[in-house]
């Protein structure tokens, strides 16, 4: 059970459930070559949840009930599954905000190419951006990650204790990594990298009090990420915020310069 004492203290950032774009990506790696014919005909922000998406959702909710999760705050991305999902969790008394800071990425051109037409777009800048610094690099009529960074920052520092955030994967990873964990843009070793990935229906909770004394600290120093369709509930961990002495800071520079003798 959620520890009442923490509860009222928490920031929580839930990602949508699964939906069109993610189920088309699901099938052009199992080989389908139409996954994508419909995926490409609509803006981003039109991609509705799946049935499966919606079962998630549906699952979450009840998880939520079973450990007593309550928020006195809520806010949701303007995409449909954004708003899709905000309903299907059905919270008692909830009145949401629509906020388009919270929206996805934008992905430019990426979003009306089919994958094997975008891989041979990339190929065609010489100096690698895509692979060399992930963070920045910025598709034609799209956002790079950093612009997402600049573009939430300002609506992530306000936010009142105790409120959830229904939003996406990309935007989660900016949030988790750069605003909470206090990382550098460097630590993003690819567009892919593991370490930045969220599941749908992917819960992080943030707090300035520490679960285990109370004790508030100056800045958001804890954190859970649960998993709800898994029926995982996390546990917490310290954050800790990275510093570089002179040395730490050498290693870094050479780790990013090695990144240009590696292949392609």
């Amino acid at each position: 059970m959620v520890n009442s004492v923490v509860k009222s203290e928490y920031l929580a950032f839930f990602r949508h459930g699964d939906a069109g774009n993610n189920d088309a990506e699901r099938r052009h790696r199992a080989g389908d070559p139409t996954a994508y014919d419909d995926y490409l005909l609509r803006p981003s922000s039109y991609h509705w949840l799946t049935p499966l998406g919606e079962q998630q959702v549906r699952q979450t909710a009840q998880w939520m009930k079973e450990h007593s999760f309550a928020f006195k705050h809520h806010f949701v991305s303007a995409y449909i599954r954004g708003m899709q999902t905000a309903w299907l969790l059905d919270i008692p008394g909830a009145k949401w905000v629509i906020d388009d800071r919270f929206c996805e990425k934008d992905g430019g051109i990426f979003h009306e190419l089919h994958p094997d037409e975008a891989e041979e777009y990339r190929k065609r800048f010489k100096n690698r951006a895509h692979e060399l610094d992930p963070y920045r690099s910025r598709p034609e009529r799209g956002q790079s990650f950093f612009d997402l960074e600049t573009s939430v920052r300002p609506a992530i520092e306000p936010l009142p204790t105790s409120s959830l955030v229904v939003c996406h994967g990309h935007l989660i990873r900016v949030i988790d990594h750069m605003i909470m964990k206090g990382e550098n843009s460097w630590h993003m070793k690819s567009l892919w990298d593991s370490e930045w990935q969220i599941p749908n229906c992917g819960l992080i909770e943030y707090t300035k009090k520490s679960p285990k004394t109370g004790h508030i600290s100056e800045n958001l120093f804890w954190r859970r990420m649960s998993d709800p369709c898994q029926d995982r509930l996390g546990e917490w961990e310290q954050i800790t915020r990275p510093r570089y002495d002179n040395d730490a800071l050498k290693i870094l520079i050479d780790e990013v310069l090695g990144r240009l003798s590696q292949e392609s």
